[in-house]
């Protein structure tokens, strides 16, 4: 099957303009950048939680944005998990509950009992079972992560947005979940775009990075790639270069 997520958009926030063409296979795509560059917007525009002013974006064999076509798929029908920061998980609702959620909203006509089945299902596999009774108030930092990517796996997405998933954690927990995140995240075989300030989380990753700089994508490669080029002072810090480019 074609998992070939292919973009190439352009969004206006008023004064900012963010033009971006990018294409993710099955392995994730570490996109960096520095603080107001762009990186959260892109993710919201490919989720369609933003709409472009131009450009094109599809998903497999299927067009989910067309501007020019007037193809403007909405966001629930996108197959397309998006991950906040701050991983948004419902407070009133269990761990488990959280991932009922999204598995009745992929499937509203299971019955209560198939809806539990599967969520208990998803738990397991990604090892948080233990923390299946628990609010979002009960749970660590990383264990909210946990169950965020375990309700966004919830919904089957064809893809996954990841905003900077282990940002609000302190370093023993980024350091312990880091692995954790991205090993499941890779082994999905789903494009993956994962917006992080770390160079640890792109060696976690394992895959291809993207560097936004004042809305635009101005390198791409591997870390090794960036660090022996870099073509900004942003990447060469990022990815450790002893030269300036």
């Amino acid at each position: 099957m074609n998992t070939r997520l292919q973009l190439e958009l352009t969004v206006t926030l008023g004064t900012f303009s963010l033009s971006a063409a990018l294409r993710l296979g099955d392995e994730p795509l570490a996109l960096i950048g520095p603080n107001g560059a762009g990186k959260t917007s892109l993710l919201l525009a490919i989720a369609g939680l933003l709409t472009p002013e131009t450009g094109t974006l599809s998903l497999g064999d299927a067009k989910l944005f067309d501007r020019a076509q007037r193809v403007d798929v909405p966001t629930e029908a996108r197959a397309i998990a998006y991950m906040p920061q701050d991983d948004a998980l419902f407070p009133h609702l269990s761990a488990l509950g959280n991932v009922e959620f999204a598995v009745a909203a992929r499937h509203p006509a299971w019955t209560r009992a198939q809806t539990a089945e599967r969520a208990h299902a998803l738990l397991k596999e990604l090892e948080a079972t233990p923390l299946a009774p628990r609010k979002p108030a009960q749970l660590s930092g990383g264990e909210r992560q946990k169950i965020a990517l375990v309700r966004a796996l919830g919904a089957e997405p064809r893809a996954l947005l990841l905003d900077e998933p282990l940002a609000a954690l302190d370093a023993t927990a980024r350091r312990q979940v880091r692995a954790f995140l991205f090993e499941h995240v890779a082994a999905l075989k789903l494009p993956a775009l994962v917006v992080t300030h770390d160079p640890d989380d792109v060696r976690a990753l394992g895959g291809r990075v993207a560097a936004l700089e004042a809305g635009r994508v101005i390198q791409t490669g591997s870390l090794d790639e960036l660090r022996a080029a870099p073509k900004s002072p942003f990447i060469a810090q990022f990815a450790g270069a002893t030269g300036a480019p």
